[in-house]
């Protein structure tokens, strides 16, 4: 379990992978899900690719 990473909301996490497979800028993204508390090299890996996803959990 601790090498899911962790974000601040899920929902919002959620919602910045969502627009971004639907044509939302790359730029916006990951901007989005650093704000989250996604470490960078997730950020990385998930803004290769509009629709990557990839397993978080929320912080308690």
């Amino acid at each position: 379990m601790e090498n899911i990473p962790t974000v601040t909301s899920l929902d919002n996490f959620e919602d910045a992978v969502e627009a971004f497979a639907h044509g939302g800028s790359r730029r916006e993204c990951m901007e989005r899900l650093m704000a989250l508390g996604l470490p960078a090299g997730a950020v990385r890996w998930l803004s290769e690719y509009p629709g990557r996803t990839m397993m978080v959990r929320e912080r308690d």
